[in-house]
C-alpha cells in the first residue's frame, strides 16, 4: 500500500499560485521562483519546494498536470 497525504497537493497549489507559475516550465526555474517556499506535506511536517521537488526526474514540465504527476511520483513511498 502506498501512503500521500493529499492535502499536500492542495498546498503546492497555493505556492505555485502565489509565485505566479505559469506552464511550460523548467524545474530550474519553478524553482527559483517559489523553491524557499515551505509548504506543508504531512500532519506534522513542512519543507521547502526544493526539498519535495528534489527527487522528481524530469526537468522540464509542460503544464500542471505533469508537474503534480512527477511530484507524486517523486514523493509516495511504500509502507
Amino acid at each position: 500500500m502506498k501512503k500521500y497525504y493529499m492535502a499536500a497537493a492542495h498546498n503546492v497549489v497555493r505556492a505555485l499560485d502565489a509565485g505566479n507559475i505559469r506552464f511550460p516550465i523548467g524545474k530550474e526555474e519553478l524553482l527559483a521562483q517559489v523553491g524557499n517556499r515551505e509548504v506543508q506535506i504531512d500532519f506534522d511536517r513542512k519543507i521547502s519546494i526544493s526539498e519535495y521537488c528534489g527527487n522528481i526526474k524530469i526537468d522540464n514540465f509542460e503544464n500542471k498536470a505533469q508537474f503534480f504527476s512527477a511530484l507524486t511520483a517523486a514523493n509516495t513511498e511504500e509502507v
